[in-house]
């Protein structure tokens, strides 16, 4: 590659590499210069993509003008490889070696330890920051450090030390290179020649260290261009080149779904044809709401199921993009099934908005390749003559978990954005594209207190980092509430005694409640029901006696697959269903899939014609949360209130589906225990493990408040109920009788909380209001897409199993051998894509121990399986540990018999 100088690069400087085609014919080379520059060229095209606000955002982390705060953001990034100005990093490449040691560069011994050129480039930074503009060092530091941290997480003290040394013996050609280097390509990028930054603040932290490592994903895909002595040219022509890679792999100019925020405009697809789509009241709230704001907000919405709150959250997004200038939306969910029915109303609102330019959505959660729609979405997206009519893509460059949330707009699992606040490897780049954004998170009382936790850790980021926050569930605990506003205003709040249902804003630090109108809420009776098996069927074959849609919630798999059986020898397979979450992934979803089509919506005014005459579906809480699904009647296990009042929901959700006649006629809840003389007699630890699912205190508690009623009425009753169980002040009828068993258990329960709410604190990166974030770990827990739920939930152990059926020496998927599975080499994606469909959680301590300690993982290559353990199943298709022995059986998924209660 031929070089020309520009007199202020040497002909030494320029012999330093910082790409190289090794080991390839061409033995192509690209110097370091030209590098630094294409990612500072990146970085700039990236802001120019970016609403105009990220620009004031940058102006205030840096504390100048837009301008001049992209300058230098734009030379600090181009800066962020510096560090390959050094012998280690230059000595990778044999076909380059000989002529940067030609150019007069010496090499220390091989033996002499490698400090890693990121570090290297904190180290030289750093330097350059204090010593050329008199930085702070703090500031200084900060600033590198986030440079410095491209490849995945940040520099420890020890190793900054070792580097700084290191930097410091550097020999004097090594130093003027580096000099040089700095100083092109800060002038080229027209960097102030004087700096001052008092501080750097969390939120410029995090936002400087993901747009770097963003902007050298997309740099160091740039193709090698020969370098010609002029670097604002080079720069210049680097910018188109990246402005065509970002085109190319699908980043748009991220510009308001609509120029409007009219509510029945925006929702005139969900009218009937010639009619108006009207908002509720809840909906009208929260335009009322949004009147006048020009800043970040964060809605509470607290309203019962069927009101609403979805569309309430779409609209106010599209509202705040207009008010404030959000980039896009991310609607996370407590669960893969709630996502992907997320993901499905999303898909449909972009489509409604006839955008000219297409937004790009994706689905976020470990099962994606598993959904349909959003499969069909990225390859359609991705084929130039697919011919398709809809204006939503799905890039193929976003589709990587760890890229997703750079996406415009994104549905899935609350898990995805929570790895934004966790050290786990780049975790700034979700934090990036969470900053700036309308952030949706749904049934926010569905999670243990150590995700809560990091639930609040999280709305404090998102304030820091300029987004906008819309929470949403039937209702919270009043202290539950009070955190979560507290956590968006940054400060104590003591909420009034607004009415339910209710609608909080915080903006600008203000908190100001409302409470709206909703449609007649539904009064359902309540009735006991048996706890043991054979009499809970009983009860479930004379509720579907004369036809009628029943669901039977239960708390435990091995339950629900009990009560399956014996509803099966009574009804017959055809009017059974069962759903869990311990059936492989892909039998999952296909259940998933059936479930909505059956006692979903269904299309248009009319009553759902898949609905049948009768059916009965046996399921976990994977149907408590989000699924929008009507049933006639229903059973449950008792469950801590909020969850049960949740439940029934569901319970002549829709309208439409007439006909409800005879016993069906009223909405009746059956509950599990309801009717005991002793609740505690109902949770028999070798019967129901309703103790080990939830606090026993709150199941004592709610049991205590329903067990005298007849009928809940959700219009007086719903918000009350659930504030009494959960305000252990309050005392409930009854009670004294319990009260020395309920100061043992909420005694354990307070115990646990504070160890979870202290495991939450030492998980997350700290609270950006305060410098101890400044302390946060700098190594990475490790992979963010395999480790991720282990990371967010503080739940049991588990392990992930494929299934393995031995037949003549080799093994398969199916127990006719259809589908061979090698145990050694990367697996091709058709086939891992169908293995890992086959894939099972097991959390039975015994089982997930033994499948540890043997450490038979073949199939690190494959990424998508690469936490995967084979299943061994005899010829029986079974495999025994100690005492339990698992078989994967068709209409049951996994079961373990003999043992414990999962």
């Amino acid at each position: 590659m031929a070089l020309t100088s520009n007199g202020r690069l040497s002909p030494a400087t320029l012999t330093l590499w910082a790409k190289s085609d090794r080991g390839k014919a061409s033995d192509a080379w690209h110097p370091l210069i030209c590098h630094l520059l294409d990612v500072a060229a990146a970085c700039l095209e990236i802001i120019d993509l970016e609403p105009a606000r990220y620009r004031d955002l940058l102006a205030q982390d840096l504390h100048t003008t837009p301008d001049r705060a992209v300058a230098l953001t734009s030379a600090l990034i181009g800066l962020h490889d510096l560090g390959k100005a050094n012998a280690w990093f230059q000595r990778k490449s044999e076909s380059c070696i000989g002529r940067v040691k030609e150019a007069g560069f010496d090499f220390p011994p091989e033996s002499t330890e490698e400090i890693a050129h990121g570090i290297i480039s904190m180290a030289y930074l750093y330097q350059a920051l204090t010593q050329r503009f008199g930085l702070d060092t703090l500031t200084a530091k900060l600033l590198s450090d986030a440079v410095g941290a491209h490849h995945g997480f940040r520099t420890s003290d020890d190793d900054f030390g070792k580097a700084m040394q290191r930097v410091r013996k550097a020999k004097p050609l090594w130093k003027s290179a580096v000099e040089e280097l700095f100083e092109e390509v800060w002038a080229a990028c027209d960097a102030p020649v004087e700096l001052t930054l008092p501080d750097l603040s969390a939120a410029a932290f995090q936002r400087l260290m993901g747009l770097t490592s963003v902007a050298d994903w997309i740099g160091s895909s740039l193709d090698f261009t020969e370098y010609e002595g002029d670097s604002k040219k080079y720069l210049e022509q680097a910018r188109l080149r990246a402005k065509a890679r970002l085109k190319q792999v699908g980043w748009s100019e991220r510009v308001p779904l609509r120029a409007d925020a009219e509510f029945s405009n925006i929702f005139s697809y969900l009218a009937p044809s010639g009619a108006t789509f009207s908002p509720r009241g809840l909906q009208k709230a929260v335009v009322d709401a949004l009147e006048g704001v020009s800043e970040p907000v964060l809605l509470l919405v607290e309203a019962p199921m069927g009101e609403g709150k979805t569309e309430a959250s779409f609209y106010a997004h599209v509202a705040l993009q207009n008010a404030v200038g959000h980039r896009g939306a991310y609607v996370g969910l407590p669960s893969q099934a709630t996502g992907n029915a997320m993901f499905e109303r999303l898909h449909a609102f972009l489509k409604a908005q006839g955008r000219q330019q297409a937004p790009d959505l994706q689905l976020l959660h470990g099962a994606q390749l598993l959904n349909d729609e959003y499969q069909q979405l990225v390859i359609k997206s991705n084929l130039s003559d697919s011919g398709d009519k809809d204006n939503v893509v799905a890039k193929t460059y976003f589709t990587h978990l760890k890229r997703a949330l750079l996406s415009e707009y994104g549905a899935g699992t609350i898990d995805q954005a929570l790895l934004g606040i966790l050290p786990v490897k780049h975790q700034f780049v979700r934090l990036w594209g969470l900053g700036n954004r309308t952030v949706i998170l749904d049934e926010v009382h569905a999670y243990d207190t150590y995700t809560s936790n990091l639930l609040l850790a999280l709305v404090r980021w998102l304030r820091a980092l300029g987004s906008s926050v819309i929470l949403m569930s039937a209702t919270l605990p009043r202290a539950t509430r009070e955190q979560m506003l507290e956590a968006f205003a940054g400060c104590r709040v003591s909420t009034s005694q607004t009415p339910y249902p209710r609608l909080a804003i915080v903006h600008q630090g203000q908190v100001k409640e409302t409470t709206f109108l909703t449609r007649p809420l539904a009064c359902f009776g309540l009735e006991s029901a048996p706890v043991d098996i054979e009499s809970l069927a009983d009860r479930a074959l004379e509720l579907v006696r004369d036809g009628g849609c029943l669901a039977c919630i239960v708390n435990t798999v091995d339950r629900a697959q009990q009560l399956y059986l014996a509803l099966e020898s009574r009804l017959g397979k055809e009017d059974v269903m069962l759903f869990h979450a311990r059936f492989p992934i892909e039998q999952k979803q296909r259940i998933e899939s059936s479930v909505l089509k059956i006692f979903g919506k269904g299309e248009g005014s009319e009553p759902n014609p898949e609905r049948p005459h009768r059916a009965v579906l046996v399921a976990t809480q994977v149907v408590e949360q989000s699924l929008d699904l009507d049933f006639d009647v229903m059973l449950s296990d008792l469950a801590p209130i909020d969850l049960l009042l949740q439940r029934a929901g569901r319970l002549h959700r829709h309208d439409k589906n007439k006909g409800r006649r005879g016993q069906h006629e009223r909405a009746t809840l059956h509950v599990s225990g309801l009717g005991t003389d002793d609740v505690r007699d109902g949770w028999d630890k070798h019967t129901t493990y309703w103790h080990v699912i939830y606090h026993p205190s709150i199941l004592v508690r709610t049991w205590l408040e329903l067990k005298s009623l007849s009928q809940v009425d959700l219009e007086t009753d719903l918000d009350p109920l659930v504030q009494c169980v959960y305000a252990t002040d309050v005392r409930l009828q009854g009670q004294e009788v319990y009260d020395e068993y309920l100061e043992i258990c909420e005694t354990e329960a307070s115990n646990q909380d504070a160890i979870d709410k202290r495991d939450a604190g030492f998980a997350e990166l700290g609270n950006p209001d305060s410098a101890a974030w400044e302390n946060t770990p700098r190594k990475a827990w490790g992979d963010d897409d395999s480790r991720g739920p282990l990371l967010t939930r503080k739940t049991q152990e588990t392990v992930t199993v494929v299934p393995l059926y031995g037949i003549s020496g080799k093994w398969y998927l199916e127990p006719q051998g259809k589908t061979e599975v090698p145990l050694k080499g990367k697996l091709k994606l058709p086939l891992a894509k169908a293995v890992f469909g086959h894939t099972v959680k097991i959390s039975r301590l015994g089982i997930v121990k033994a499948l540890q300690s043997r450490k038979l993982q073949p199939w690190l290559e494959t990424p998508l399986l690469q936490n995967a353990h084979p299943l061994f199943l005899d010829e029986n298709g079974e495999k025994t540990f100690g005492k339990t022995t698992v078989t994967l059986e068709p209409d049951l998924g996994l079961v373990y018999h003999k043992g414990g209660q999962e």
